[in-house]
């Protein structure tokens, strides 16, 4: 390469670069005020007539600062858990387990099976749609900071929900990730629906109780959002 066209590469390097820098700016004027709006008219609730069985069956809800699952105990008269989730699955011993804690979210950040840096996934992941996977904690005591009791319809449903929501083989077993795995009481396993913006893992926990006919806001997108209509006297 002579020396004129070496002076002109990086210029127009350059220009694709501000050209782009231009449209991701451009695209964060437009997309976060429609996801924020979004949010802030998610908070409309859905169910607003729920009332919780003070005889029915207690499941929880737990969130980080930016995840948020579904506690369930792990056997009731209407699904035992311990048939989807099977022993082969876990590197420790779960026989002692009482409560499944479970969790959806994007496959590549959730399970780490990216060799790539974590933020990098994380933004692939807020800006295209990528698979997703369930993440399954087996725990001897409920590890929730809200509680709620369904009557058996509503528990049903929730649990058909989540059921719905992993992915199996043509026998019904289900399609674990192998190595993923944070402890020896945690499990991955693939996932139905893909993961995004506007279909995250709060996403998955919101409609969960839309589904079970509990009080929370149609469009749950941030963490804890699902909790803002759990009063104090619903929790068990």
């Amino acid at each position: 390469m002579d020396r004129k066209s070496y002076q002109k590469a990086p210029t127009a390097f350059a220009r694709r670069l501000r050209r782009w820098r231009g449209r991701v700016f451009l695209a964060l004027r437009v997309v976060i005020p429609i996801y924020l709006a979004s949010a802030a008219i998610g908070l409309i609730p859905r169910n607003a007539d729920f009332l919780p069985d003070p005889n029915g069956i207690e499941i929880g809800f737990t969130s980080t600062a930016t995840h948020a699952d579904i506690v369930l105990p792990i056997a009731n008269d209407i699904v035992n858990w311990r048939q989807d989730f099977l022993p082969d699955y876990f590197t420790g011993d779960t026989r002692d387990a009482n409560w499944v804690t479970i969790g959806w979210g994007d496959r590549a950040y959730f399970a780490r099976t990216r060799p790539e840096p974590r933020a990098l996934t994380a933004i692939r992941a807020a800006f295209w749609p990528t698979p997703s996977c369930v993440l399954v904690y087996l725990t001897r005591e409920a590890r929730s900071q809200r509680s709620v009791k369904l009557s058996p319809g509503q528990y049903r449903r929730l649990a058909e929900y989540v059921r719905r929501s992993l992915r199996r083989n043509p026998d019904g077993t289900l399609q674990p990730i192998p190595g993923s795995n944070y402890g020896d009481r945690d499990a991955f396993f693939e996932a139905v629906g893909d993961y995004s913006a506007v279909n995250t893992c709060n996403n998955w926990v919101g409609r969960a109780m839309q589904v079970a006919g509990i009080r929370v806001g149609w469009f749950t997108p941030l963490p804890k959002t699902m909790f803002l209509y759990l009063a104090s006297d619903s929790s068990a």
